[in-house]
């Protein structure tokens, strides 16, 4: 073999082995740069996931204090004004938090009251009939979180008590009066109780034990979201 020949074929045979280097090395490269990328989509699944997890919760408490407001404002239309289609929104709201009724599409995401009151319309379809301690206490809130949104529907209970008993002295008046409705002795101070003193201690013994709710998911947030660049704060507010 002639000394060209063989320096001809050394340099075939860098060429391949050098080939050889540079694919393995791009296949070593090409594992090492998937790696991250798959974590960080594994990453973004599960941030995604917890958002997900802490707007169901938010929004299942936030449809509980949504109930307490709407009974509070039936309940004192009915006390005004004698009408009888308050009463029958007040058992609305109640049977449906209770699960006793279907609960429409879209009701906690939406003003429901707020569009029925205005329109006299029912909005969406009827949808399950679950109580919504049920579907806290199905979510993956915490121990401390489903305790403390029990405890605040608790206390609205106590309050539909108190409630009721003032519609049913309005509802006397009504009866009374031939279906003629003033606002005057009973019923005025039926009517009264609703802006009292114990009316309102009540009503900050729901709201106290939202409002803790309320403070929990904010803070876990603000750690899910923990992974911003430097320099930058990544904070979600809920509301």
């Amino acid at each position: 073999m002639s000394s060209g020949h063989a320096a001809s074929q050394g340099t075939a045979n860098e060429h391949q082995i050098l080939a050889l280097l540079l694919c393995a090395s791009g296949t070593d490269c090409h594992c090492r740069c998937r790696t991250p990328l798959l974590e960080q989509r594994a990453n973004l699944a599960r941030r995604n996931e917890e958002a997900r997890s802490n707007y169901v919760n938010y929004v299942l408490a936030d449809g509980l204090r949504q109930s307490s407001e709407d009974l509070t404002r039936m309940v004192r239309l009915y006390a005004i004004t004698g009408d009888p289609v308050y009463k029958d929104y007040f058992d609305q709201i109640l049977a449906i938090r209770n699960g006793e009724q279907a609960r429409p599409d879209q009701y906690f995401q939406i003003p429901y009251r707020d569009l029925v009151l205005a329109t006299g319309e029912h909005q969406g379809e009827a949808g399950e009939a679950v109580p919504i301690r049920e579907l806290i206490a199905g979510s993956d809130a915490s121990r401390l979180e489903v305790t403390l949104l029990a405890e605040a529907e608790d206390w609205s209970n106590v309050l539909v008590e108190l409630e009721n008993e003032v519609m049913d002295v309005v509802a006397a008046q009504i009866e009374a009066g031939d279906g003629s409705y003033q606002l005057e002795g009973e019923a005025l101070t039926a009517m009264q109780r609703l802006h009292g003193a114990d009316y309102h201690i009540a009503r900050e013994r729901i709201m106290r034990r939202w409002s803790c709710f309320r403070s929990l998911p904010r803070t876990k947030n603000r750690r899910w979201m923990s992974w911003a660049p430097p320099g930058k704060q990544a904070v979600l507010y809920l509301g």
